[in-house]
């Protein structure tokens, strides 16, 4: 219960604190971003665009790409930022202050960035067909909240192995991780969040067996690239896994390392 009103705390306290004008400009930039590009094609194609290709690209745009890059922004420097202040001892000494910090703000980062992608994916689907089912809305606003999740886990824990270099890391783990090993038709593709993601779309849209709806050719190359055909729940078991365990190493590391101050903090 303690440790429930401290995970309260930090979240009240970090959402008061974020609540200033640059924060809220990058907030409605980053909900902005896809209704703009939305604009972009609508006026540049004259063609009648299929519902296929918009579907995929609210996918790509919004779990994969908002949706990474606003709990990046908020999640990774979680703990570098009460180094920078020199208020992590002061944190990091009361109960459950490790566990408090990296959740709490592991809750922010989530709250801040599903709103914008929600409402960016709200936008968009007005732009582009006011009339797609409740059906097609639900799949992508769940799987935003999931890629949510899912990425601030691994940013917390990022940010707290590498509190200094926790940005240049984390920008590395998505170009080579999520998004290269993402599309390398082999296991190791297994091994990455988007790959989970992407087969719950498939799943959720029917899509199982029309990978051209995609851009592929439907080969079995294109079938392990693109598709997981493992049940939905594997797929949320792995996800929530991968965020519970990247969460629990986060605090664990906390309790060992002995951070202090900026000035002689680890890497």
């Amino acid at each position: 219960m303690k440790t429930c009103r401290a995970i309260f705390a930090v979240f009240r306290f970090e959402w008061k604190r974020s609540l200033t004008i640059a924060r809220i400009a990058w907030w409605f930039a980053l909900a902005a971003f896809v209704p703009a590009l939305v604009l972009l094609i609508q006026l540049t194609v004259s063609e009648e665009v299929e519902d296929e290709f918009w579907i995929g690209f609210l996918y790509a745009m919004i779990p994969c790409v908002v949706c990474m890059m606003g709990v990046f922004l908020w999640a990774t420097p979680a703990v570098a930022t009460e180094l920078e202040s020199r208020s992590w001892t002061y944190l990091a000494v009361r109960p459950q202050g490790p566990a408090a910090i990296v959740i709490g703000k592991f809750l922010v980062a989530i709250s801040w960035t599903v709103l914008a992608a929600w409402l960016g994916l709200t936008v968009a689907i007005l732009l582009i067909r006011p009339e797609y089912s409740v059906r097609i809305g639900s799949v992508l606003a769940i799987l935003s909240l999931l890629s949510c999740i899912s990425y601030a886990g691994i940013y917390s824990l990022i940010g707290v192995v590498f509190p200094k270099r926790g940005m240049v890391i984390a920008v590395a783990y998505s170009l080579l991780v999520e998004v290269l090993l993402a599309f390398i038709p082999a296991v190791i593709n297994r091994l990455t969040l988007q790959l989970r993601l992407r087969s719950l779309l498939v799943t959720w849209m029917d899509w199982e067996e029309n990978f051209s709806a995609l851009g592929g050719s439907g080969g079995p190359d294109t079938a392990t690239l693109l598709y997981n055909g493992a049940p939905a729940w594997q797929h949320l078991l792995v996800l929530a896994g991968a965020t519970i365990g990247a969460l629990w190493l986060a605090i664990q590391v906390l309790r060992w390392r002995e951070f202090t101050t900026a000035g002689d903090s680890p890497l």
